[in-house]
């Protein structure tokens, strides 16, 4: 590890030094520290608006049922797409 240009300890990188101990060598401390690691990428959210929800979705239809047929659809969809 290279101490030769010390960077400042922030909250971020000190909390992202936490999250992976256990699990670090010095390379990936030095990449941590010197700001090159790789960012995590956070998953994409989708909105969907209430016109469209409420055209193909009851009022008080559950999010989990609501997630069923969705991932259903976009297989049924991708599977046709392929095909």
């Amino acid at each position: 590890m290279s101490f030769e240009n010390p960077q400042k300890l922030t909250m971020k990188v000190s909390a992202e030094l936490k999250e992976l101990s256990g699990h670090l060598d010095e390379e990936t401390i030095d990449r941590i520290i010197n700001g090159t690691a790789q960012k995590k990428k956070k998953p994409k959210a989708v909105k969907i608006e209430h016109e469209l929800y409420s055209r193909f979705f009851p009022e008080g239809t559950k999010s989990d049922e609501i997630e069923e047929i969705i991932i259903r659809a976009l297989e049924i969809y991708f599977e046709q797409q392929k095909g």
